[in-house]
């Protein structure tokens, strides 16, 4: 298994730091701006592996950090971690790559070339930021939350329109099924009781996926394979299920800042799994 640390570098204005990668077709995602960072070695950890990779790369000594998420992708593991930075672009040392530069993360997505890994960290950061500004109005609980990922054979997803009480946290928006972790349940015991209370399926098949941080809360998300239909599924919270194509849920649909996070980081995550196939099958070929 592969240990993957990567840093998400935030100077005082907001703009985060990116690498063009090196145009070399043997390395994974050549000529592409990503994120400073890199495998971890053997016996390092993974903030050691990230404070090695961004003094490799950039010269800078990561000294304070927050873990932001981490991805779990076949035989790899991401973390990705929140660093501030306060050091102008041209006292780094570029030690790898062709460049690096400050920029606004949501012009990153935009402007440049990233790679799907570095793109969907990118995302995962401003839907960060949007939570933390939403979580600011109410009132900070410690929460463990689970979320299910359900996808029929068809490739869409299952979501659930939440009720309109403005009590609850997102009220009258879509959102995956899933919820708090109730005490002395492990994340997968509350993600198997949260998905039969809210539809009625009793699931035995998941993988996580992502574990979010979000200060206060921590949040599970888990893909999960479901081949009933629509109207075979008991509505037992929320005003309404629908399965719907992934892409255009982001698109159509009024979705909680949570729930759209989920589903970028799940077309990220097939993104990838498509470039890794893709390289595999150049491999077999040559």
């Amino acid at each position: 298994m592969s240990v993957i640390s990567s840093a998400m570098l935030v100077n005082s204005d907001g703009d985060i730091l990116i690498n063009l990668r090196d145009d070399d077709p043997r390395i994974i995602f050549p000529n592409k701006w990503s994120l400073i960072g890199g495998y971890a070695q053997e016996k390092e950890d993974p903030e050691q592996g990230l404070i090695r990779e961004v003094k490799e790369e950039i010269g800078y000594e990561v000294t304070d950090r927050s873990l932001l998420a981490t991805f779990f992708d076949r035989a790899d593991v991401w973390h990705l971690y929140l660093a501030p930075i306060n050091v102008p672009i041209d006292y780094l040392i570029l030690g790898e790559g062709q460049a690096i530069r400050f920029i606004d993360p949501a012009r990153a997505l935009t402007e440049l070339d990233l790679c799907v890994t570095s793109r969907c960290f990118i995302e995962v950061y401003l839907r960060y930021l949007d939570f933390q500004d939403y979580a600011r109005s109410r009132k900070p609980t410690v929460s463990v939350i689970s979320s299910a990922m359900l996808v029929n054979p068809a490739g869409d997803i299952l979501v659930n329109l939440r009720d309109d009480d403005p009590r609850i946290i997102f009220p009258n928006q879509w959102s995956l099924i899933g919820g708090h972790v109730e005490e002395n349940e492990s994340p997968e015991e509350g993600l198997v009781r949260e998905v039969e209370e809210e539809i009625g399926y009793r699931l035995s098949d998941y993988d996580l996926l992502a574990t979010f941080f979000d200060g206060t809360d921590i949040r599970n998300l888990y893909i999960v394979p479901i081949d009933v239909p629509i109207d075979d599924l008991v509505l037992g919270e929320g005003q309404a299920i629908r399965y719907i194509d992934s892409a255009r849920a982001l698109n159509e649909l009024d979705l909680c800042v949570t729930g759209r996070r989920c589903i970028e980081v799940y077309l990220r995550h097939l993104e990838f799994q498509e470039y890794v196939r893709s390289r595999t099958d150049v491999g077999s070929q040559a």
